[in-house]
């Protein structure tokens, strides 16, 4: 037990004393801190000012068809041309300059809201990173006109089309049907078979039939108007605020730098200095 209390106080004393000379060789090389880290962030503000300021805007964009990972692979097609520096060929598919496409730095599919309840719809968030907002305008019709025209979108939506169309026929037909059956009661007030036994209608749920055909008729047009593959529910925003560079990262790495530096001047000196004392 004495052992140990008496290794504790060794402790104690030990980092007591190596306190007192990290305070001491402190104030002995303040001006070589205060120099280097002052060297060190004015670098890092002239590093700051030379970096082209970069812009992230992001778009949401709605599709009856696709799920989240089609929309991300198409996507991401445009992402790794842009890493490989393959500036022509981005412009070519979303119809920019190639100096145009030079200024976009990525394209992502950075987020998928959930699909709510009863609804179809799917929601995308595409994040995009450049060093010319101007450039958003044109950039959003190029990427939605790029998704559209992929091969694969292509088909569903024709498919799609195709579908809406045939439903909303096979409703005309019933309507049809159904509106002619009420005007023959309406004229005739009874109607028989073949074989000319008495049919019996109800009018009103007659009508109410007549009604919910038309009304779902209505709703296949509206989705046939807008089935499109994909839908700009809110475009970029050009924002005057980059996100890169960030001043207060580079201040931060001016000053660890700087610190770093004058750590391993002064244990350099400090180290040589005991050397020579040794060798005396």
């Amino acid at each position: 037990m004495t052992m140990e209390l008496d290794y504790s106080k060794d402790e104690e004393v030990d980092t007591r004393k190596l306190l007192l000379k990290l305070l001491l060789l402190t104030k002995t090389y303040s001006p070589l801190f205060a120099g280097c880290i002052l060297v060190s962030i004015l670098g890092s503000i002239g590093f700051y000012f030379s970096k082209t300021p970069v812009y992230e805007s992001k778009m949401v964009i709605s599709s009856d068809l696709l799920d989240f990972a089609s929309v991300s692979s198409i996507v991401k097609i445009l992402d790794e041309l842009i890493k490989e520096r393959n500036y022509e060929e981005v412009a070519k598919k979303i119809s920019l300059d190639i100096e145009q496409a030079a200024k976009v730095n990525n394209i992502k599919v950075v987020d998928i809201y959930e699909v709510k309840e009863n609804t179809k719809k799917g929601l995308f968030q595409i994040s995009v990173m450049t060093e010319n907002n101007q450039l958003l305008p044109a950039l959003q019709k190029g990427i939605v006109r790029f998704l559209e025209e992929n091969d694969y979108v292509k088909k569903r939506t024709s498919i799609y089309k195709n579908n809406l169309k045939a439903r909303i026929y096979f409703l005309q037909e019933e309507i049809d049907q159904i509106d002619s059956l009420k005007k023959k009661i309406e004229t005739k007030g009874v109607i028989r078979d073949e074989y000319n036994n008495l049919l019996l209608f109800d009018p009103v749920t007659i009508y109410q039939e007549l009604v919910l055909l038309f009304e779902r008729k209505l709703e296949l047009e509206k989705e046939m108007k807008i089935a499109d593959s994909f839908e700009v529910v809110e475009g970029f925003t050009p924002f005057q605020k980059p996100v890169h560079p960030q001043l207060v990262v580079y201040l931060l790495t001016g000053f660890i730098v700087g610190s770093f530096i004058t750590v391993i001047i002064v244990s350099l000196w400090e180290l040589k200095s005991f050397v020579r004392k040794n060798e005396l």
